[in-house]
């Protein structure tokens, strides 16, 4: 198999080679050491160019912060406690929504207090239907009285017919009764017609005209009290209508109240396991939430306790070469020989005890020049031993 000189491997092997050697040329250069009886590390290195200096050593003490912080994090669960929050937490979103979406489909606010106000319009809606119900059931009783009575007096003769008129009313179990006043005004007044006519029999013929024009008179009187009363059947027929109508309306109302409470009883049932799980989520939350800021807590102390690192200057590119120039360091070595030898010229005439002229014999000495033989070099080796002997005789 043949690679090609693009091949994917033999790049990969070239980035790496390179990136070694470069390693090994910062390492060459680089120095890292810690500033004596303090915690600070300087890191120096060296480099032609600047700007590449200045990256090298920004980026390795940036690198040495996020590890660092990586290697103290990864020895506590606060991800895995976090991750846990997190989940309980979007579940009582969850079921929040969900709530919300189940009182927004049923149009509920507050499920107990709606469902009480709905029995309480059922127990109300009842008793009123139970009313509506018994008072349909007097008109209709009454109304069934009336047509009896009705046509009896259609039958009977004009001069022994009546009609009641008190009957009983809603309030009948009190033992009181309503009457109907028109009816008894003419029934009263048919009353006394029939006792003239009584009266007038008693002395004339039936053939005869005053009888006659009484029993006519009579006739009319009973039929506008047949007419009268046929105005209460029929307003008593229409109130039953109504009565069925309302009784109809209140069935329906009814009805619908019971459906409603139906709904919100299911309504009711789906809250209480939503609020179940809601409140199992809420507390698992909390809990771990608790947790959470504990360990997080904890974790903070000890990073301010033992990772409290920080970087105290970065590198910047200098102004001026780190060497200084030629002709400064000419200048610089010519006073520091020149103050070397001074010093040392200093030193050796303070130490030095010999005395240079002829006074300082008569001075240090209290001894009197006789001669003063001045310094000179022998010619020959020969002539050493003879100027010893001069000089010791002398």
């Amino acid at each position: 198999m043949l690679l090609s000189s693009e091949d994917p491997l033999s790049i990969a092997e070239e980035e790496q080679l390179k990136i070694d050697v470069l390693i090994k040329l910062i390492n060459s250069e680089l120095d890292i050491s810690t500033v004596p009886g303090s915690n600070i590390i300087l890191i120096s290195y060296e480099s032609e160019n600047p700007v590449f200096g200045k990256v090298i050593v920004n980026k390795l003490m940036d690198n040495f912060l996020i590890v660092r912080k990586e290697l103290l994090a990864s020895e506590s669960p606060i991800a895995s406690l976090l991750k846990k929050k997190n989940v309980y937490r979007e579940s009582v979103r969850v079921l929040e929504e969900s709530k919300s979406d189940l009182f927004n489909q049923h149009g509920v606010t507050n499920t107990q207090e709606e469902l009480g106000q709905t029995s309480r319009n059922v127990n109300r809606n009842n008793v009123e239907l139970n009313t509506l119900i018994d008072t349909r059931l007097e008109a209709k009783t009454w109304l069934r009285y009336i047509n009896k009575q009705l046509l009896i007096l259609k039958n009977a003769p004009i001069k022994s017919f009546s009609f009641p008129y008190s009957f009983s009313g809603s309030a009948a179990s009190r033992g009181e009764y309503y009457v109907d006043t028109e009816m008894k005004q003419q029934i009263e007044k048919i009353g006394v017609m029939q006792t003239e006519y009584a009266t007038i029999l008693l002395s004339y013929r039936s053939d005869t005209e005053n009888v006659s024009m009484l029993e006519k008179e009579l006739f009319e009187q009973k039929k506008r009290l047949v007419s009268l009363v046929n105005n209460r059947v029929l307003e008593k027929s229409e109130m039953i209508k109504i009565l069925d109508q309302s009784i109809k309306n209140k069935e329906l109302r009814i009805s619908s109240y019971k459906q409603r409470a139906r709904a919100l009883n299911k309504v009711s049932s789906l809250e209480a396991e939503l609020n179940t799980e809601l409140s199992a989520a809420n507390n698992s939350y909390f809990k771990f939430n608790q947790i959470y800021e504990e360990v997080r807590t904890k974790q903070l102390a000890q990073l301010n306790e033992f990772s409290n690192v920080r970087i105290l200057s970065r590198a910047t590119i200098p102004l001026d070469s780190s060497t200084p120039p030629a002709i400064l360091l000419f200048i610089l070595s010519i006073l520091v020989s020149m103050i070397i030898a001074i010093t040392l010229g200093l030193t050796r005439e303070f130490f030095d005890r010999r005395f240079r002229h002829p006074e300082q014999c008569s001075s240090e000495l209290g001894i009197p020049t006789i001669a003063i033989i001045d310094e000179f070099e022998p010619e020959s080796e020969l002539e050493l031993p003879a100027m010893r002997v001069i000089i010791e005789r002398y």
